[in-house]
């Protein structure tokens, strides 16, 4: 007699309103009946998923990251790299990472993974080992609704132009190239941004600076189905708040801001863009709460995610696979370096036909000390603006609401002697209200 013959056969789906499709799995002590019967279920679980966006599995039997890595292995079994990373994560071993290691109070808002990369996840698998006390979620939206309520102007303009990101990498605030790119190498760096179709520049402290241009609204590669894909409203200045927005630009200027979006042509996003693209994200969001064991399956293309503050301890580990290529998604706009600077082709970079340029990119060889072309870094110096006082100076503090140890407490670390509070607890701040997330 099979193991599983007093166990359910189909998975039947719960559409409660506001709240994701989710199934709840028959009891399994054991994580490898638990695998099997998955693995049973997979021709059903496929179509539920381009169906829904998202599958909410309650009753699994994961309490660790070993568990959790045996399901993906079900689930998700071609993995994908994290690339251009931009979000402090904690790295578990076997491709699972914590979902992100902001802090509790900071909710970040929806987005698709890697959307501005040439190839990304097509699948998210998320696992509650620890459930918060308090809040939490990860909400989803279905990108499909979410294009649907923009009205037809803001969706044809990023269809016929798509969307700008600028980044600028320091170790003052966000994610160091060196994290970034997992190298410390410039000559790799450029190697990379020259494949990706990335533009990038360094600046007199050593600081990387990058450009690239990638379509706001793609096709499923399966489905046909077209999405609203890409980071557009959430690295936009206007997400931050006023006065935290005024200060940092003081701070880094407008150039320097770690993240800033646009349309692709140039135009900027104004505030009143933003506001109705977070009024279609809030329309199309769906969230449920976590419980220990629950799963959260998410078709990366079809789905935006994010976080919601919590209070207490809270463990979500994440794992991505199912690689996309851009070019397989058809683009309403070729992936392309800023507008007037071009970059040599890869010699195995078929050219011709403008989705050509959504090519997948080989991952950046490894870096380190003694590798050819290594780049050691100076040693940091004071930023110039730091040499002279001005009023600002103790409006950072102001709008951090905090002192030199409060910065710490926001996220950032205490900045170095003789370096002043100010970039510190502008870092910290930024840390506390979402410029690292991702």
């Amino acid at each position: 007699m099979s193991p599983f013959s007093n166990i359910s056969e189909t998975l039947e789906w719960t559409l409660a309103e506001g709240e994701p499709a989710t199934a709840v799995v028959p009891g399994f002590e054991d994580i490898e009946d638990a695998c099997r019967w998955l693995t049973a279920r997979l021709p059903d679980l496929r179509p539920a998923l381009q169906r829904y966006g998202a599958l909410y599995l309650r009753g699994l039997p994961v309490a660790t990251v070993e568990d959790f890595a045996r399901i993906r292995d079900v689930l998700v079994p071609q993995r994908t790299p994290y690339r251009e990373k931009a979000t402090p994560r904690s790295s578990f071993g076997n491709d699972v990472y914590s979902s992100t290691d902001l802090p509790p109070a900071q909710p970040i808002r929806m987005h698709n993974e890697n959307s501005y990369t040439l190839t990304f996840p097509g699948l998210l698998m998320f696992a509650c080992l620890v459930a918060p006390e308090e809040g939490g979620a990860t909400p989803v939206a279905d990108c499909r609704k979410v294009l649907d309520l923009l009205p037809a102007d803001l969706a044809d303009r990023v269809r016929a132009h798509g969307w700008l990101l600028r980044r600028s990498y320091s170790e003052h605030i966000s994610v160091s190239w060196e994290k970034a790119f997992a190298t410390e190498s410039r000559q790799q760096v450029e190697e990379y941004c020259a494949e990706n179709l990335i533009s990038c520049r360094w600046d007199g402290e050593g600081n990387l600076r990058t450009v690239q241009r990638r379509p706001g609204i793609i096709r499923h590669p399966e489905s046909g189905e077209e999405v609203w894909f890409n980071h557009l409203a959430f690295w936009s200045s206007w997400s931050l708040d006023e006065e935290l927005r005024e200060t940092l630009v003081d701070e880094f200027g407008a150039e320097g801001l770690p993240f800033e979006t646009g349309l692709g042509d140039g135009a900027p996003l104004t505030r009143e863009d933003l506001r109705i693209l977070n009024a279609a994200y809030e329309e199309a969001t769906v969230r449920q709460v976590w419980q220990q064991g629950d799963v959260l399956l998410v078709d990366n293309v079809l789905t935006a995610h994010g976080r919601d503050p919590f209070r207490g301890d809270r463990k979500i580990v994440v794992a991505m696979g199912n690689p996309v290529e851009l070019a397989a998604c058809r683009p309403t706009v070729a992936a392309s370096a800023e507008p007037g600077v071009r970059h040599e082709r890869h010699r195995g970079h078929s050219g011709g036909r403008p989705d050509d340029a959504g090519r997948s990119a080989d991952p950046l060889p490894p870096g380190g000390r003694g590798h050819p072309g290594t780049y050691r870094r100076p040693r940091p110096r004071p930023h110039p603006h730091l040499r002279r006082t001005r009023p600002q100076n103790r409006r950072v503090g102001r709008a951090a609401g905090c002192t030199r140890d409060r910065a710490r407490d926001q996220g950032g670390r205490e900045p170095a002697p003789g370096r002043g509070p100010r970039r510190g607890a502008a870092r910290g701040v930024a840390h506390g209200r979402g410029l690292c997330a991702a």
